[in-house]
């Protein structure tokens, strides 16, 4: 299925942030790339569902939430964060 796929821009500085002060920056790539084609690959089915049309999925270190709109066929990633349950 295609799907239109954004990045909102405080994902994106979020995202930028953990990379920078993580020290393990390969495990941080890999873990957005895993997320990101898991969300690509069934957008309103992987994760958890959250409150309204927001998902949340574990990806690695990586917390990442996403809305998915089935009519317009649009994931939209708002927030990611550092697993903080793990070691950065």
């Amino acid at each position: 299925m295609a799907i239109d796929f954004i990045w909102m821009a405080d994902a994106e500085a979020e995202l930028a942030e953990i990379w920078l002060q993580s020290s393990d920056r390969n495990g941080i790539t890999e873990a957005a790339d895993e997320g990101e084609a898991q969300i690509r690959a069934n957008p309103g089915g992987c994760g958890e569902s959250q409150d309204g049309d927001s998902r949340v999925m574990f990806s690695g270190q990586l917390v990442i939430r996403w809305r998915w709109n089935a009519v317009k066929k649009k994931a939209t990633i708002f927030q990611v964060r550092f697993n903080s349950g793990l070691k950065r």
